[in-house]
C-alpha cells in the first residue's frame, strides 16, 4: 500500500496489510544476534524508537536517543500465533507473552529459507538477508521550505 493509502486509512492500512500477510505462506526466519546463537522466529521487528506504523507502541523500551536496537520477535509459528500477536500488540501486552522474545542489541542479521521481503516503515526495502546495525553516522534530513509553515503549531510530520 502506498503512502497516500496509509495516510487515508491510518491504522486500518496496517490491519489490512496484516490480514493479507495471514493469507500468504509464512516463511521461517532466523535471527543472529551478537554473542548469541541463531534463533528462529515467525516475525521479527527491529525498532529504534518505541512506535511502529500508525503510532502503535511496538518496543516499549525503545529510544531514539539510545545506541541500541530493540528486537521484538514472534517465536511461535502459525497463523493463529500471528493473530494473537497482533491483538496483543494493540492491547499493549505483546512483550509479556511467552511467545515473544524481546532483546536489546547493537546489531541483528535476519535470514529466511525462502525469498522474503524486508519492510522499513511499511515500505519495501528488498529481500532477506538483511543486517541492521547501529552506527555513529548521522543522517541529514532535507525537507521542503514549506514544511515549517505547513507544520506550524507543533504538529508532527506525516
Amino acid at each position: 500500500m502506498g503512502t497516500r493509502g496509509k495516510q487515508y486509512l491510518g491504522i486500518a492500512a496496517y490491519v489490512l496489510a496484516g490480514a493479507g500477510h495471514l493469507l500468504r505462506e509464512q516463511p521461517g526466519l532466523w535471527m543472529e544476534l551478537p554473542g548469541r546463537e541463531r534463533l528462529s522466529a515467525q516475525a521479527v521487528f527491529v525498532c529504534r524508537g518505541r512506535k511502529y506504523g500508525g503510532g502503535v507502541i511496538m518496543a516499549p523500551r525503545g529510544s531514539l536517543e539510545g545506541n541500541t536496537l530493540q528486537v521484538i520477535a514472534l517465536r511461535r509459528p502459525g497463523r493463529m500465533s500471528i493473530l494473537r500477536f497482533v491483538i496483543n500488540v494493540l492491547r499493549k501486552k505483546h512483550t509479556r507473552s511467552p511467545d515473544v522474545l524481546v532483546r536489546e542489541t547493537p546489531s541483528i542479521l535476519v535470514r529466511s529459507r525462502i525469498p522474503s521481503a524486508v519492510q522499513v516503515d511499511g515500505d519495501y526495502l528488498g529481500p532477506l538477508p538483511v543486517r541492521f546495525e547501529m552506527t555513529d553516522v548521522s543522517v541529514r534530513i532535507i525537507v521542503p521550505p514549506t514544511f515549517a509553515r505547513e507544520n506550524a503549531g507543533g504538529a508532527s510530520p506525516p
